[in-house]
């Protein structure tokens, strides 16, 4: 339940910048009848919902910047991140598995709307995550992992790492706080490839969805970048298991203009 709603606030404020920017009719329907969505088909993965309606909606921003021609463009800007996180951390804290990760960005931020004191902007991250996986209560594997579950508990209690090679697309809404600060909401979602599965994510494909707040910091050329982000990994029910892994993170970096 918590993942589900992560991920429902995530889209819900997306939606709702959108339709607050751009006030386009077919915007507002469609945030309304995604919510609609959410209601009729409670039953499925809220990630496969959440993954459509992003793709909508970065549709209808690149139309809106298309009918605002004459709004002024902030230059392209491009940067790196590291960052740490980990599972166990509130609001998550799992007693049956412990996962802590390291992780490399690229970020590539593209303007969309600028309005003074607030802009909206385009993220794009190629992103490694560098994860350990040790399963804490052996109990939870059960004959439902397979014949071999017995084997799978002996294994799977060894710490293990794992790489995740992900694409996150998001949107980034920036406050011009102070002079040289500004603060900001951002939420991706983007397909992603694990090397390893456990107990809670089969290998292969899967998604990453991340809420964050953060801050930058203006010093000469480069903007110094800190943020604190939630994120969920799941497959979209691709393959069994899809549990999932979530992690409580915080990164560093820096970005430069072109």
């Amino acid at each position: 339940m918590r993942i589900r709603l992560l991920e429902d606030i995530i889209w819900f404020i997306l939606g709702t910048i959108l339709l607050v920017n751009y006030n386009k009719d077919w915007s507002s329907i469609l945030l309304v009848l995604d919510w609609q969505f959410f209601g009729l088909m409670g039953n499925m993965k809220t990630t496969a919902r959440s993954t459509v309606l992003f793709y909508l909606l970065l549709l209808v921003s690149f139309s809106s910047m298309a009918q605002t021609s004459d709004t002024q463009k902030s230059p392209l800007r491009l940067g790196v991140n590291y960052g740490l996180g980990s599972e166990n951390i509130f609001p998550f804290k799992s007693k049956d598995y412990d996962y802590t990760l390291a992780f490399y960005k690229l970020q590539i931020m593209q303007p969309l709307k600028d309005m003074g004191k607030w802009n909206l902007e385009l993220l794009i991250e190629p992103s490694l995550f560098i994860a350990e996986h040790t399963l804490l209560n052996e109990f939870y594997v059960q004959p439902r992992h397979g014949p071999d579950y017995l084997e799978q508990r002996v294994e799977l209690v060894k710490p293990k790492q794992i790489n995740e090679y992900a694409l996150g697309v998001g949107l980034l809404f920036r406050h011009k706080t102070f002079d040289k600060v500004n603060t900001y909401i951002l939420g991706s979602v983007g397909p992603m490839v694990n090397t390893k599965g456990t107990e809670r994510l089969a290998e292969g494909f899967a998604f990453s969805d991340v809420l964050a707040l953060g801050m930058f910091f203006s010093v000469d050329a480069i903007t110094l970048d800190l943020r604190g982000s939630l994120r969920h990994v799941s497959n979209f029910r691709l393959k069994k298991p899809n549990a999932g892994y979530n992690s409580v993170n915080l990164e560093i970096g820096c970005t430069f203009s072109l």
